[in-house]
Parts: C-alpha cells; structure tokens; sequence
C-alpha cells in the first residue's frame, strides 16, 4: 500500500473496475405477466374526455388497453400504486399474506380513511 493512498477511506473508489456480464440476456417474464406490456406515449394537445377540464397528456398501455390520462389521473394513479405497494409491504410483515389475504380490500380501506 502506498503511504498516501487517497482512496484508503473511501471504500467505492476501486483501482479496478467490475466487469459484468454483458452478454446475459434479459429475461423480463420474471417480473410478471404485464410487466413488459406496460408503456406510456406521450400525446400532448389532446382534448378531454367526458366531463374532465384538463387535457389529455397521454395514453397509457397496459396489457393491451389503451387508456387516455390526464395530468391528474397519472397523480392519482401513482398515489394508489404507492399505497398498494405499502400495503402489501405491510401485509407481509403482519403475516397476513400467509394466511390466505387481507380480510378487508384495498378499496375498502382506502374509503375507511377518507
């Protein structure tokens, strides 16, 4: 070892580099069925549909539907899978999951808070 090795307290900072195995081929299957379905194109200028005020900024594709969203839906649609992934997360941890599910739906304590 040198006597004044700068990177002697940093740990990450290696001499060597990592070499990965670049020719692995990916395999998405292992993340689920809709996982490689899912994708969002952007459309902005779109109009709204139905009774909604703002317009529509793009269409999200999941498993072969086609659903147009807002601003606010996309807002919407991330806060629920957030609590979904809590949820499950929680779930887990409380044994639930082992024990054939939640007795109570996503939806039903999602409306007991509100």
């Amino acid at each position: 070892m040198k006597k004044f090795n700068k990177n002697r307290n940093k740990p990450w900072l290696k001499e060597t580099k990592t070499i990965h195995n670049k020719n692995k081929s990916f395999d998405a299957d292992k993340f689920g069925q809709v996982w490689k379905t899912i994708r969002f194109e952007n459309k902005p200028g779109l109009n709204p549909v139905g009774g909604a005020n703002q317009p529509v900024i793009g269409t999200l594709y999941i498993n072969g539907h086609a659903i147009d969203m807002t601003y606010t839906e996309c807002n919407r649609l991330g806060e629920v899978l957030g609590e979904a992934k809590h949820v499950s997360h929680v779930s887990k941890k409380l044994g639930i999951t082992e024990r054939g599910g939640s007795p109570v739906s996503f939806d039903e304590a999602q409306n007991s808070m509100y």
